[in-house]
């Protein structure tokens, strides 16, 4: 992943394992530890270990955004304890790692940053949405969701969540009331559906 030296807390729009990196404030702090080690300070004993903290935890002078483009921009004006102690220590904080939006997942393939994947899933649902006509059959509304990923987003395809709803309602509590590739039953008028997709 390439980043740009001599960038302050940049952000990076096509994330894989870092969101921000600040490598500017990072190589001041590597230099004081150096001289601290010259002079023969006091250091602690995580002098020179390089730390990356999670976008959803507080960094001064460096986003926090929890993976979120509703915070895009946001700087703390103080670091979490962990942070500051990690500093204390003679830790150096790298950057801030990718997580889900808000910390809301366990695979870290649904960030806000990712706006290719956004985008491509509101088409997705919207696909499903109009093949939930009477007649239909419930699979069709999933069928329609998955063109539109391999289509715009193929590589993003595998990822794709495997059903793309439920019925609603007290009269359509049953699972097989699912919309995902198998379900051949008929959608009739008055069905209600939650449709949700996700990577």
């Amino acid at each position: 992943m390439p980043i740009n030296s001599g960038t302050t807390s940049s952000p990076i729009y096509e994330p894989h394992s870092f969101l921000y990196v600040f490598d500017v404030d990072v190589i001041a702090q590597a230099r004081d530890l150096d001289e601290k080690l010259r002079r023969n300070e006091e250091v602690g004993p995580l002098v020179g270990v390089l730390v990356a903290v999670k976008d959803n935890i507080c960094t001064a002078e460096m986003s926090s955004t929890t993976g979120s483009g509703v915070l895009k921009g946001y700087t703390p004006l103080y670091d979490t304890t962990a942070v500051r102690k990690i500093k204390e220590l003679g830790g150096i904080v790298v950057g801030k790692t990718n997580l889900d939006e808000f910390g809301m997942g366990s695979t870290t393939k649904g960030f806000a940053f990712q706006s290719k994947a956004y985008k491509v899933l509101l088409k997705a649902q919207e696909a499903a949405i109009s093949k939930l006509k009477s007649g239909n059959k419930l699979s069709v509304a999933y069928q329609a969701a998955v063109s539109v990923v391999e289509k715009d987003a193929l590589e993003l395809a595998g990822n794709l969540t495997k059903t793309a709803g439920t019925g609603i309602g007290l009269e359509y509590r049953e699972s097989g009331l699912k919309l995902n590739a198998k379900n051949d039953r008929i959608f009739k008028q008055g069905m209600v559906f939650n449709v949700s997709l996700g990577f």
